[in-house]
């Protein structure tokens, strides 16, 4: 009896959720940056009732398209101003956003202008975001401003803010010393080399001069590796870089970071196919596709400082290896402060 009505509950959902659809798509349409209505399937299948986060990344046009004006970026200044009561009002939340300052991987590709990572407490509530009928409007700012959107869903809850503290190492405000910053870049470098999972000292000056006196917000974006080979047998790449976590938390802890997300990618979309998801199912590799995006994390940083002195420190130096054996891809866009 009790399985019965729970299938007629899901059914009854799936109705509901299809009714949905149809309104979006008829209100959206399919092209372009809009979700089609099987993306949308996938959106309310993933987050139905449960939360779900959006990480975009968007790539603004030089000119907004008319009837708009200005640049791509007066444009979505505009978008935010306009739909921001409405998230509100549906509960959403912005976890991290931003100009795209810096990029730096493996596999960095065509970086985006800004990256805006979003939260939702369910992915009926998106829905209801869409529906407003003073979403429509403000959307159009958004259409004129973009020259691409990918988007990609992670399903969860966000991690639990930790309580305030010290902002870690360095994190008072003053800017950076050449001659010290040098002797640590120096030091970072001789610790773990240049390029691939590693910034290149070039990357490490640039995030010194951006993050001296601020902090550091960084958006990165992995591709795991199918399996790993260990003295104990092999295991996922997923696995080698939940050791990395595991290994480097002390560090991170120690210099005041705070983890903003992290989460596997369910699916993908936008008018750029450049990113997309690894799979449909979470927990499982992207198998040969090199350029498949399996996972994004997001941390933040009292300051540069205090990321280098988690790379100096002797916990992270000897988890990193599970990090180089277990991504074989790593995207990182450092965003500027806001």
């Amino acid at each position: 009896m009790h399985e019965q009505t729970d299938q007629q509950d899901a059914a009854t959902q799936i109705g509901e959720h299809e009714r949905t659809i149809d309104r979006l798509v008829t209100m959206y349409g399919e092209a372009g940056i809009h979700k089609s209505a099987d993306d949308w399937r996938v959106v309310m299948r993933a987050g139905g009732d449960r939360p779900i986060n959006l990480v975009n990344l968007l790539a603004l046009a030089d000119e907004a398209a008319a009837p708009d004006r200005g640049s791509g970026a007066d444009a979505y200044d505009r978008y935010t101003t306009d739909v921001a009561p409405l998230f509100g009002r549906v509960g959403g939340r912005l976890v991290a956003g931003g100009s795209v300052a810096h990029s730096f991987g493996l596999d960095p590709g065509d970086r985006p202008d800004r990256v805006v990572v979003s939260h939702y407490p369910s992915a009926t509530a998106l829905a209801d975001l869409w529906l407003d009928p003073d979403h429509e409007p403000a959307h159009h700012h958004r259409v004129a401003a973009l020259r691409s959107s990918r988007v990609l869903l992670v399903p969860g809850q966000l991690p639990p803010r930790p309580p305030r503290s010290s902002d870690g190492p360095d994190g008072t405000g003053t800017s950076h010393d050449d001659r010290a910053t040098a002797a640590t870049i120096d030091r970072l470098v001789d610790l773990h080399g240049e390029g691939g999972m590693c910034p290149t000292a070039a990357d490490w000056w640039r995030i010194f001069d951006l993050g001296a006196d601020r902090p550091v917000t960084i958006v990165n974006l992995l591709g795991h590796e199918p399996t790993v080979r260990t003295p104990d047998g092999d295991v996922s790449g997923a696995d080698a870089y939940r050791a990395y976590s595991a290994g480097i938390a002390g560090a991170f802890r120690r210099v005041g970071g705070r983890l903003l997300l992290s989460g596997h990618v369910r699916h993908a979309w936008g008018s750029d196919d450049a990113v997309t998801s690894g799979d449909a199912r979470p927990g499982t590799p992207s198998g040969d596709d090199h350029h498949a995006i399996d996972a994004v994390v997001v941390t933040r940083y009292p300051s540069a400082s205090a990321l280098a002195a988690m790379w100096l420190d002797d916990e992270f130096v000897a988890a990193h290896r599970h990090r180089v054996a277990g991504v074989r891809r790593s995207d990182v866009h450092l965003l500027a402060a806001v």
